[in-house]
């Protein structure tokens, strides 16, 4: 099954763990070709991955359940814009039920909305707060500290610690940035190492 943007799932045989654009992101290739393996992300019909192609939050989601094996259940809509018919709808009521997202108010998940560096690592380390917890969370590693949100000020600390991130050659981690699908995988991928 690949989930591609606006949505749509199609099945597909296995891939290949070879994309015809995985040069656009060699620094990333281990980390896709890694969660390809797993059955955690896959790429398109068309043989790309489509690294710097910005991702969704519900397709984040997605991939966040699948690498840590969050339970998939048919379930109810918890958000007011998720639809019961959304292909997405029960990967992001197992993720809020996990406590690993909470949407952009109370009734809102931000369906369709490309998600942030920023919500990308508090995700994360909400999902994996058990491996990372002892990691040091005051630490101040980015000359753009002061323009990530509170509320993922200490996420971002966490897995720049862990050696989850480290930002851009400036010393920039760019939080409000929409993260790409390559970021992504290499973020999860990271996190999954620990401890391995």
């Amino acid at each position: 099954m690949t989930v591609v943007p606006g949505g749509n799932i199609t099945d597909e045989k296995d891939e290949l763990m070879s994309f015809a654009d995985i040069n656009e992101a060699k620094w990333a290739r281990e980390a896709i070709e890694s969660l390809v393996a797993k059955n955690v992300i896959k790429g398109y019909e068309d043989g790309d991955f489509k690294p710097n192609a910005n991702i969704t939050r519900e397709e984040f989601v997605k991939i966040v359940v699948g690498a840590f094996g969050v339970e998939v259940l048919e379930s109810e809509s918890v958000f007011d814009d998720v639809s019961n018919d959304s292909w997405a709808k029960d990967y992001i009521t197992a993720a809020k039920n996990a406590k690993i997202i909470n949407g952009i108010s109370e009734n809102i998940f931000g369906l369709g909305r490309n998600i942030t560096r920023e919500d990308m690592a508090v995700m994360l380390v909400n999902a994996y707060e058990a491996k990372i917890r002892a990691i040091n969370d005051g630490m101040h590693a980015f000359a753009d500290d002061a323009q990530i949100a509170d509320y993922a000020k200490s996420a971002v600390a966490k897995l720049y610690g862990a050696g989850v991130i480290s930002g851009y050659e400036d010393g920039t981690f760019l939080p409000k940035n929409n993260a790409t699908r390559a970021e992504a995988a290499q973020m999860v991928y990271k996190i999954l190492k620990i401890g391995e």
